[in-house]
């Protein structure tokens, strides 16, 4: 069972929300815009507008939202904006508020993003600073608490969208061989070319599909893995997420997706699309890919543009739908 350790009361919190609102008045002068970086931002800011309003500083509030992805050459850094552009007026001072600035790079292509739409006057703000995590070279103007690098949830932030109401911020404390990692930005997305590499990824697929689905070893262990290219999701040295690719002449079939359980809904399997997606694009001599999504997850694959194909069925006992996409 899962448990968290306190580290910061909601008074604790209370009290250094307050105090940053005192340091972010004295230092902005004029209109000021807040904008959350969703979703774990969104406790956070809502106090820090209500206090800074208290200290003669109202603010418009606006949000965006961000995900990373990687390409075969390159570790997960590069940062997409989802959804709308945030609107600001050119007069008006941003505050930038995120919960955790862990590696950077999401905080980094932000406050990049604002600048090339034509705001001069940008600052940042983070309820949680990991510095020693720091990969994109930017540095936080108003920090809540600098903390190691532990895995910390409540007042906002979640694990696998679980804790996010606590009012307190605590540390996960793991279980016997379990490992976290506390964004999406710390994973890095390669094709496995190692035989090492490629029995990470059957290992993965173990935890996942048999010990947690109850697929027979049989059904998982199918023969074709000789026959296919597979892709590896990392965390520093732990395996998160894995894939293969089978090919059948100008059609891609993408097979065994799977996360671990504790990083589902953190946009890890988002990023592992992505990268076989934009491989595929750039190959040639593929037009269209293939796959058979688990039924919970066919939002998830349409939101990436696949289309469902033909009825539903079971495998391994488990309902399925295929779907496809023109690349």
């Amino acid at each position: 069972m899962t448990t968290v350790k306190e580290i910061y009361s909601a008074d604790e919190i209370a009290g250094r929300i307050d105090a940053l609102a005192d340091e972010i008045v004295a230092k902005v002068s004029g209109n000021l815009t807040v904008i959350g970086v969703l979703k774990g931002s969104f406790v956070f800011l809502a106090d820090l507008v209500r206090a800074l309003d208290s200290k003669g500083l109202p603010c418009h509030v606006e949000f965006l939202r961000l995900s990373s992805y990687g390409n075969k050459q390159k570790a997960s850094g590069d940062v997409v904006l989802i959804g709308d552009y945030p609107e600001v007026d050119d007069d008006r001072t941003v505050l930038l508020v995120d919960d955790i600035v862990d590696t950077g790079n999401s905080l980094n292509y932000a406050v990049k993003l604002l600048h090339a739409s034509g705001r001069e006057k940008i600052m940042t703000c983070t309820l949680l600073d990991k510095p020693s995590r720091r990969e994109a070279d930017i540095e936080v103007d108003f920090v809540g608490f600098t903390i190691p690098d532990e895995f910390v949830v409540g007042y906002g932030i979640d694990f696998a969208e679980d804790y996010r109401s606590l009012p307190y911020l605590g540390v996960v404390e793991k279980e016997e061989g379990q490992e976290f990692i506390q964004d999406a930005d710390a994973v890095k997305i390669q094709f496995a070319e190692t035989e090492e590499e490629i029995e990470k990824c059957k290992a993965l697929r173990r935890i996942v599909f048999i010990e947690e689905q109850n697929v027979s070893q049989k059904l998982e262990v199918d023969g074709l893995d000789s026959d296919c290219a597979h892709v590896l999701a990392t965390s520093g040295s732990v395996s998160v997420a894995t894939a293969r690719i089978k090919y059948q002449g100008c059609t891609a079939k993408i097979q065994r997706v799977c996360v671990l359980k504790h990083l589902r809904g953190k946009g890890v399997g988002a990023q592992l699309m992505k990268f076989i997606l934009s491989e595929l694009v750039r190959d040639k001599n593929v037009s269209t890919a293939q796959l058979g999504a688990q039924i919970q997850a066919l939002q998830f694959y349409e939101n990436l543009g696949f289309s469902p194909v033909g009825e539903e069925y079971l495998d391994a006992g488990i309902p399925h739908q295929n779907m496809e996409i023109k690349l």
